[in-house]
């Protein structure tokens, strides 16, 4: 990653990120905030910035300048997996609560969009994972109704994002043809 004019690396142990010269080794930046374990650091290529997450926070990044640009808390909720991404700016983050998928601007301050997963198998779904694209937004997760007598394939959700807030649709639902691993 590149910022300041130096080559420099992430590094993360338990809850601190710190900023490494490369050349030198050392670390020039610590990048506080999380109360938790960070699992996650992700930039987007030429956006100039860098998306952290705990389970309890996650924090945007100005890599110019190494600030925090905004933070989203997870509130009495907790973070499952978060991306960096879209045509838009979008941040997406998806929660251990059942259905639970949210939306943030990367280059505002504005609320989060809510968006809800619907029953998978006539059950609440679990997201795992997610994901963004130029115009989409991905969520990846399996059925939560506790029954262990049939094991069911994870499925991926597409939602097309309108340039709109709280225009996005579901475009796609589709069963994984093989099981996925964490």
């Amino acid at each position: 990653m590149r910022g300041v004019g130096k080559e420099q690396l992430l590094a993360s142990a338990g809850r601190h990120v710190s900023i490494i010269d490369v050349r030198t080794r050392l670390a020039v930046r610590d990048l506080p905030g999380h109360k938790q374990k960070v699992f996650s650091a992700v930039a987007r290529a030429g956006s100039g910035s860098l998306l952290t997450a705990s389970s309890d926070v996650a924090i945007l990044w100005d890599v110019a300048r190494w600030t925090a640009l905004r933070r989203m808390h997870a509130g009495d909720n907790t973070f499952v997996a978060v991306c960096l991404g879209s045509a838009q700016g979008h941040i997406a983050g998806v929660f251990a609560n059942l259905g639970r998928v949210c939306l943030w601007s990367s280059t505002s301050q504005s609320d989060e969009e809510e968006l809800t997963l619907p029953l998978l198998h006539g059950a609440l779904c679990k997201p795992k994972d997610v994901a963004l694209g130029r115009s989409s937004l991905l969520v990846l997760v399996e059925a939560a109704d506790g029954t262990a007598g049939k094991l069911r394939k994870p499925v991926i959700f597409c939602w097309k994002l309108d340039t709109t807030p709280k225009r996005h649709k579901i475009c796609m639902a589709r069963e994984c043809q093989r099981d996925v691993h964490q």
